[in-house]
């Protein structure tokens, strides 16, 4: 999948390679983390605005299937389970790191 971006726009996304693969197998992987919601032709952009923190977006066109999550956090996760489950795939990454604000904890004090 070609990505293009420009400066208003960030995001990351996994985008799979294997043509010849049933989408169950992708699918099955993530069911167990995430409440899975489809969306055809849209941009990763689009898809990441009307997904809730336990959602990824399952994206389909004509150059394949793309994995959303609704941060970089859950796209990097995303990118891991693919690993994992030995399935092809491009992992995009350009979205800035999730700033955490608020006070620093010692957990171990």
């Amino acid at each position: 999948m070609q990505i293009t971006n420009n400066n208003n726009l960030s995001f990351s996304s996994v985008h799979l390679k294997a043509k010849n693969m049933p989408l169950s197998k992708p699918l099955n992987i993530l069911e167990s983390s995430f409440n899975l919601k489809g969306f055809y032709n849209q941009t990763p952009e689009v898809v990441r605005k009307q997904l809730t923190g336990s959602q990824a977006g399952v994206i389909l066109d004509k150059k394949g299937i793309t994995l959303v999550g609704q941060d970089r956090e859950a796209d990097e996760f995303i990118a891991r389970q693919m690993t994992k489950g030995n399935i092809e795939h491009t992992y995009v990454q350009d979205t800035p790191e999730t700033n955490f604000d608020g006070p620093i904890f010692d957990i171990f004090g």
